[in-house]
């Protein structure tokens, strides 16, 4: 074969066409993957179970969207700084110099929630050392539990507290509407007042009170008092004039009453406030509906993982790719040669 006829692409499957050689190189492969595996140090897998549940009545537009945000939130608690914190202080004054070099971000390279849903929850640690990743789980899981027991308690404040606040919010809006319409009333009065003539009351004034004082009449809750009764339709303008001044007065008497009893809505609302605020921190972003307990009888189970197939895995390619370049190598050199001669 002369140089310019030769190809790497033929070679390449020439190589490729004995199958059985590449068989047997893949299984060796994985076999010596896999007895590493057996060889190298496991590492122990510790999984302290909890059980959360969802208040599934809770009516909302997207339950399903709610409870997963939920769940989210108390995995996020899981591996907050404050709960890896307490959790590393309680190994290190339990175990010693054994967790002394720890740092919690070594504590989220090795410790993890497992769960699907809402329903059987796991903290998991990893590590080299059956006892101590059993150690870590199970301490994990008391402080965390501990913690979100907390947390919810402050959700359950927070969710009276807003429902507290709502309503209060309702109260201030129609106290609101009530002086929008007091202040209304006023100016219609007054105006109906300054109208009168001095030669009598008129038939146009008249109805016109008469209009008036039935509004009035049409809100009871307003808290407008008039001492004076309606006077007659003949009557002189002086009586009217004395009759729309105790209106007035009346009038006025319950607006300030109804924007004290605002104030005090208000003053009452920003109290609590920041109650609702301090409870919000305070509840680490979880709900009512949401609850954390440890299991009866809920032992700390601990499995040796091995590398033994993912090596295997790697050890069958591994070995066919090395055969294939060590192959390529020694026809490249083998064409240098014949080049050469």
């Amino acid at each position: 074969m002369e140089s310019q006829d030769w190809s790497l692409q033929e070679e390449f499957l020439g190589l490729i066409r004995q199958w059985h050689i590449i068989a047997a190189l893949f299984l060796v492969g994985a076999a010596a993957g896999w007895l590493v595996g057996m060889i190298l140090p496991g590492t122990y897998e510790a999984r302290a179970r909890l059980k959360v549940s969802f208040n599934s009545d809770a009516i909302y537009l997207t339950p399903d969207d709610y409870k997963n945000w939920q769940v989210e939130e108390l995995e996020d608690l899981a591996l907050s700084e404050p709960v890896l914190s307490k959790t590393l202080a309680e190994l290190q004054s339990e175990g010693g110099s054994a967790w002394s070099d720890v740092s919690i971000d070594d504590l989220l390279r090795v410790a993890a929630p497992r769960w699907r849903n809402a329903g059987a929850w796991h903290l998991t640690a990893t590590l080299q050392d059956a006892d101590r990743a059993a150690s870590l789980a199970e301490t994990w899981r008391d402080v965390f539990q501990a913690e979100a027991t907390e947390a919810l308690e402050h959700a359950a404040a927070f969710n009276r507290l807003d429902r507290r606040l709502n309503e209060l919010a309702r109260e201030i809006g129609r106290a609101d509407a009530d002086i929008a319409l007091l202040a209304l009333f006023r100016t219609d009065f007054e105006e109906w007042d300054a109208s009168i003539s001095d030669d009598g009351a008129g038939g146009v004034h008249v109805a016109r009170a008469a209009v008036l004082a039935e509004r009035i009449n049409r809100y009871p809750g307003l808290g407008i008092v008039i001492q004076n009764d309606f006077p007659g339709r003949d009557g002189p303008a002086d009586t009217f004039q004395v009759w729309g001044a105790a209106v007035l007065d009346a009038v006025e008497d319950a607006r300030k009453s109804k924007e004290e009893y605002r104030a005090g809505l208000l003053a009452h609302y920003r109290e609590l406030e920041q109650e609702w605020l301090s409870e919000k921190a305070a509840s680490a972003g979880l709900s009512v509906y949401l609850s954390v307990e440890t299991p009866a009888n809920a032992s700390i189970q601990v499995e040796r993982h091995y590398e033994r197939g993912s090596l295997a895995i790697a050890g069958g390619p591994t070995a066919v790719l090395l055969w294939l370049t060590i192959q390529l190598i020694l026809v490249a050199a083998r064409r240098s040669d014949e080049a050469s001669g």
